[in-house]
């Protein structure tokens, strides 16, 4: 289907002006396949008569896209910045008004802006490392580190928040310790993305496991838990920037949306995979794959000494 003029050339050159126009090509179900623009003059000779008509096409589909992107992007960075500072905001203004003289109550109010706060430079400087990486204007700090050790202190990190939601936590970790060389702040990152999730997603008293697997030029960190699951639908976006899966479940979970989006590009910088396996109702293993030993950085790298995780 043709929206916006026709791309015949004769047709479309039949006014004295040349014509510019957008077509849009969709398939029998009304999808978009390709956007198309298009140009189109009629050429005279020096008596004013028409001897040939020209048309010119290019392809825009992937502009149109990157629009669209750009567009979704903003907008959802709006709402999610909105939602901090509405809070911050509100209880401020209520502290200020003296609209109570408990001092617990103060103290929470004082608690939740500090939340909101903390909530809103996290998901700010999501955003600047996310737009760093894909522009290739991050540096990295590409060092050898003990797997054993990143994996104990990410652990470590998210011990208290697993505690809090009263979940199993099982570390599986093979005898012998390895080192990889990789920008450890991003993998601890891309770790802790990935278990906070898990933690969040699954209902009070669950199961999360925390897996390291060995292959020969690969090593996986695998994050499984038994909570709701993600239907396939919803994988194919996964780890686009601030998709969040809509359901019952979670709507009461926050979360910048950007977690997932993270861990997909710091795999692409250590040239590694992510990806997910879930079905609905039975819980979800994410695996982030990296090599050993990159074959080169993938973006502008930092040189650093070898230091521990």
């Amino acid at each position: 289907m043709n929206d916006g003029g026709s791309i015949d050339p004769g047709e479309a050159a039949n006014g004295s002006r040349p014509r510019r126009g957008e077509v849009t090509v969709t398939d029998s179900r009304g999808e978009v396949k390709r956007r198309i623009a298009f140009y189109a003059k009629r050429i005279t000779n020096a008596q004013g008569e028409v001897i040939a008509c020209m048309g010119l096409t290019r392809d825009i589909t992937l502009e149109r896209e990157i629009d669209r992107m750009k567009t979704e992007f903003v907008s959802n960075v709006s709402h999610e910045l909105r939602t901090p500072l509405t809070s911050i905001r509100a209880y401020t203004e209520m502290l200020l008004d003296d609209e109570t003289d408990d001092p617990q109550t103060r103290r929470d109010y004082l608690q939740i802006v500090l939340d909101e706060a903390v909530r809103l430079t996290n998901l700010i400087n999501d955003i600047l490392d996310l737009s760093k990486m894909e522009a290739g204007r991050k540096t990295y700090k590409f060092v050898t580190v003990s797997l054993h050790g990143l994996v104990k202190k990410v652990a470590t990190v998210i011990s208290a928040d697993i505690q809090k939601k009263h979940h199993a936590f099982d570390i599986r970790i093979p005898d012998a310790d390895r080192e990889a060389v990789c920008d450890s702040d991003l993998v601890h990152q891309s770790m802790l993305n990935l278990l906070s999730n898990a933690v969040k997603y699954t209902p009070d008293g669950g199961k999360i496991a925390l897996e390291l697997i060995y292959d020969s030029n690969t090593y996986t960190i695998s994050v499984s838990d038994n909570g709701p699951g993600i239907s396939r639908e919803d994988q194919k976006q996964l780890f686009s920037k601030f998709f969040r899966v809509e359901s019952t479940l979670n709507r009461d979970v926050g979360g910048t949306g950007l977690g997932l989006a993270l861990v997909r590009q710091i795999a692409h910088v250590h040239q590694g995979e992510a990806g997910v396996e879930s079905e609905p109702g039975k819980g979800s293993t994410f695996r982030l794959t990296l090599p050993f030993q990159p074959p080169r950085p993938a973006l502008p790298t930092a040189t650093a000494p070898k230091k521990p995780a």
